[in-house]
């Protein structure tokens, strides 16, 4: 390889270029379809993993039925680029590849890329725009760009690049935008890296597809506020897990299972896991925020004093300084505030106005003694606190209030092929819920050539998630009814994905859905009844798609039968723990974790969509003499592998649906008539 230099002017001359009004590069015109390893292994990768993954896809029918990128997630394939590593580049400055996991190292590499290629899919290459990786460990692609398009382009053919924004620092110009640059550091970076891939398709003529990993394509979460209701132990919208007696760490809500930056805290306990990963992600001068509001918390001490946080994230502290977003809180034991690390503020009740609601004070009005706190009350079942207002006993904190309604800069779609709607996801029903909602209403933004992307698709994935069979349904059918890329984020290798749904994924009428474009909208939420019925909807080149969504209920799930019998916490009506030990080989009936058929969950609702609530120009509708719309209905998911005609509804669909369950359908031949 050579020194980057052929890259260089392209690196100068682009700091504040950006593409026109958007990126038409000509890749993605289709929502992409393929694997990335982050969701499974994160950076734990080899070279065997990615061959067998390949093999398995090309052999099961994946490529064939269209996903056709294997793509790196992470940066496990550097050299040194472990914790407490720095990640290895040569004299010249080319990124050195990990020679144990990838034997051979930088040619064994593009080996393994060049047989995985040779079989028929796009490599997909990962950077992290910052001068760290998201793990902390230095070296990554700041100050590098040259040398790394080299290596990702010229020498790898990647057709995709994901890039990631965890180690970006502000910096002043000429290395960074004007102060007040929307977007800040991060997409001054990101920008350097879209026209490095312009400028390889100018020459090569070759395409790549962009990701923007984490670059604030949200400009507010849609997620939940906080609000006051009534006490209720049994609420999990109420626990809040924290520790009361000491300096203020975690506060994780124990109804969405989200902590700062929306990572998930599955036990009471100090901050550990992807809460402490994720906090790492706002404090990267990127300028916006993926937190929920006032739902989660942290803040406290770095404990060696070096100000990095990065190997200290577990236990009792995280790094001085989170909060620049506006939504990292902590529970102040001295004050009993809900607050602000950023500014002081805290949360108090609104005062003669709607006393369900909370409110930001100032943090003047925070300081002051005699202010209304919120006093810790153990919850009996040991899964967390009440937040409970000292003036009021019988009122607390929950985290169920309204929804904050979601923006999405245009900056987005005009500069990437694809990016994230949300953060990562994680297979816990309330939390893959939230990722879901970020695709209610992209349906007018999405567009070929630029998709929204709520994350992975981790389905059946053991020992990482607690989605049922009808729940895993209901994610792939919303999904598709979105037009959201699915990249498989789960383990599709030999034994290690059930039969039914490796069907599910290749089901070749969901796929079609997915893929279709028609009449400017990819599709979203139409409609919202009451007991959390809902209606998805996109228009097709012939018709609409219609998904039916009970998302309400709650699940708890027995056996089959013929099923080997589960571990006791298995059928539990409480919170079960990781169900090790529940995923069942693709030989067996069960899927991941536990619950199958929900016999034992809360009853099955009637979910129901009336034509006429349906934009016509979707349904395509023709006349026939009269007022009635009738048309054909086709059930996606009758089977995990093919579908099957429903016959001929007239006024509407409707369908009994178990709790979190859906009923996934294509509408064609629409028309009036009076139909008898």
């Amino acid at each position: 390889m050579g020194s980057g230099m052929k890259w260089a002017a392209v690196v100068g001359a682009a700091t504040f270029a950006r593409p026109a009004a958007a990126l038409a590069n000509g890749a993605a015109l289709t929502p992409p379809l393929g694997f990335s390893n982050w969701n499974m292994w994160h950076n734990n990768i080899n070279a065997s993993l990615f061959l067998d993954v390949a093999t398995f896809m090309k052999d099961n029918g994946f490529l064939d039925a269209g996903y056709n990128y294997i793509t790196l997630g992470g940066i496990g394939y550097a050299n040194n680029s472990g914790p407490g590593g720095n990640i290895t580049r040569n004299a010249a400055g080319m990124l050195q590849v990990d020679p144990v996991r990838f034997p051979g190292g930088n040619a064994g590499m593009k080996s393994m890329i060049s047989t995985i290629q040779a079989m028929g899919f796009k490599w997909g290459s990962y950077t992290e725009a910052g001068t760290a990786g998201c793990n902390g460990v230095p070296g990554s692609s700041e100050g590098y760009e040259s040398e790394d398009a080299e290596l990702f382009f010229d020498e790898w053919q990647s057709e995709y690049l994901m890039i990631d924004s965890c180690g970006v620092k502000p910096r002043p110009p000429p290395f960074g935008p004007p102060p007040n640059t929307p977007g800040g550091q991060a997409r001054w970076e990101m920008t350097r890296w879209v026209n490095l891939s312009l400028e390889y398709q100018r020459r090569t003529n070759r395409t790549v597809l962009i990701h923007d990993c984490h670059n604030g394509c949200i400009s507010s979460f849609a997620g939940p506020t906080l609000a006051i209701r009534a006490c209720d132990p049994a609420d999990p919208y109420q626990q809040f897990q924290f520790d009361p007696s000491g300096d203020p760490t975690s506060v994780v809500d124990g109804g969405f299972g989200l902590c700062v930056g929306c990572g998930s805290q599955t036990s009471a306990g100090p901050l550990t896991g992807s809460c402490a990963n994720d906090a790492l992600a706002l404090n990267n001068g990127s300028g916006f925020g993926i937190g929920l509001q006032g739902c989660i918390v942290s803040c406290s001490h770095d404990p060696d004093g070096d100000s990095n946080g990065r190997t200290q994230c577990v236990g009792n502290g995280l790094p001085a300084g989170l909060g620049k977003d506006g939504q990292t809180f902590a529970f102040n034991t001295t004050t009993s505030m809900l607050t602000r690390v950023a500014t002081g503020e805290c949360f108090l009740p609104l005062v003669g106005k709607d006393a369900s609601q909370v409110v930001l004070a100032p943090a003047a009005v925070c300081a002051k003694s005699g202010v209304a706190g919120w006093k810790p009350v153990p919850v009996g079942n040991g899964a967390g606190y009440l937040l409970q207002m000292k003036t009021d006993p019988e009122s607390c904190v929950s985290s169920h209030g309204n929804a904050v309604p979601m923006n999405m800069d245009p900056w987005c779609a005009q500069n990437n092929n694809m990016w994230r709607s949300n953060t990562d996801v994680l297979q816990v029903w309330t939390r893959i819920m939230i990722e879901v909602e970020s695709m209610a209403n992209q349906g007018p933004i999405s567009h070929p050539g630029a998709w929204s992307f709520p994350d992975c698709s981790e389905l059946g994935t053991p020992g990482m998630g607690t989605l049922t069979w009808e729940e895993s349904k209901s994610v792939l059918a919303l999904f598709a009814v979105t037009s959201s890329p699915i990249l498989l984020g789960n383990d599709p290798r030999p034994h290690m994905m059930q039969q039914r749904l490796v069907e599910l994924y290749l089901n070749k009428d969901m796929l079609a859905i997915n893929q279709q474009y028609a009449q400017g909208n990819a599709g979203g939420r139409v409609l919202t009844r009451p007991g959390e019925h809902e209606v998805w909807a996109k228009p097709l080149t012939e018709g609409a798609a219609v998904v039916l969504f009970n998302r309400g209920g709650t699940v708890i799930g027995v056996s089959p039968p013929g099923a080997p019998p589960l571990p006791a916490f298995c059928h539990s009506a409480t919170p079960h723990p990781p169900c090790v030990g529940c995923f069942l080989d693709d030989g067996q009936h069960i899927t991941a974790p536990c619950d199958d058929n929900a016999t034992a969950s809360s009853p099955p609702q009637t979910v129901h969509a009336s034509f006429s609530e349906l934009p016509p120009s979707w349904l395509g509708l023709k006349g026939g003499g009269g007022t009635a719309i009738g048309c054909d209905v086709f059930d996606v998911f009758a089977t995990p592998q093919v579908g099957k005609s429903l016959g001929h509804a007239v006024g509407n669909v409707s369908a009994l649906i178990p709790p979190h369950g859906a009923k996934f359908l294509r509408l064609t031949n629409c028309a009036y008539g009076p139909w008898g």
